[in-house]
């Protein structure tokens, strides 16, 4: 009788499975760029990093609220849970104050009835740590922005998984843009959970501008995951990113250099 072999979507490697995985929890996505000084226009490399936009999105809810409404946090560890608290959004501390623990748990899965013995041990937490909610103070008025990204399906190469993740959260189809060869960026940090996450990027540049629109209606996927999107500077980035994005100068300045001095042409009309 053959034993099922068993595999980790994290690290890719066999004999364990997620849970087990002693890696940063990994992430793959796309660095989209584009030339601001000619949007409508096919985009090449190299770009002057004063020229160069990325496309950004802004989560749906923070990162903080989402592990606070499903219950991730120990209710005795006073300093954690404040540090969630003040890493929500003022619209979320809002909610949590007005809003029954039902309403915030099925707008966080948008009204989808699911996940019943999570939500009975989230909900206790949330009661126990309900009088905490009144005091906080949030730092942010709106959730945190990123590079389009997401988590591997079993067996998915890592830019399948970016490229896969990039066109549910941006809606952008993979013939808009051309994935540059052989150069990825990485930056690896502690969540505020005090999780360790590695984030793995591939570059692409924009090469067919007429048929993306950021502005266009979200999809039900989208709205599943993001609020917001649009292009951003390399200052813009550098400022949207939250203090414990502690490599995220680093990959901006990486990505500056990259930009400037690799060559990309492609065939003209």
């Amino acid at each position: 009788m053959t034993t099922p072999t068993i595999f980790c979507n994290n690290c890719g490697l066999r004999g364990h499975t997620f849970r087990e995985c002693r890696d940063p929890i990994l992430s793959c996505g796309i660095l989209l760029l584009r030339n601001l000084t000619c949007p409508t226009k096919t985009s090449c490399l190299p770009i002057p990093s004063k020229n160069l936009e990325i496309l950004m999105v802004r989560r749906k809810d923070s990162m903080s609220y989402t592990d606070f409404i499903r219950g991730k946090f120990d209710p005795t560890d006073t300093t954690y849970v404040r540090t969630l608290l003040e890493h929500m959004t003022q619209s979320e501390i809002g909610r949590l104050r007005s809003d029954s623990f039902e309403t915030l748990w099925m707008r966080l899965w948008n009204n989808s009835d699911r996940h019943d013995h999570e939500m009975k041990v989230a909900k206790d937490r949330f009661d126990a740590v309900k009088a905490d909610i009144d005091s906080v103070v949030p730092l942010y008025v709106e959730p945190e922005w990123g590079f389009p990204k997401g988590r591997r399906l079993k067996c998915e190469s890592d830019q399948g998984c970016a490229e896969r993740e990039f066109f549910e959260e941006t809606n952008i189809l993979r013939s808009t843009y051309t994935v540059v060869s052989g150069i990825q960026l990485e930056e690896t940090f502690y969540g505020t959970n005090k999780v360790l996450y590695r984030h793995k990027y591939f570059l692409a540049v924009l090469t067919d501008p007429d048929n993306i629109d950021i502005h266009q209606r979200f999809t039900t996927m989208q709205k599943r995951e993001i609020s917001a999107i649009g292009w951003k500077t390399l200052a813009d980035c550098a400022g949207l990113s939250r203090p414990h994005y502690i490599q995220r100068r680093k990959l901006l300045n990486d990505l500056s250099m990259l930009a400037e001095t690799i060559e990309v042409r492609l065939p003209k009309d």
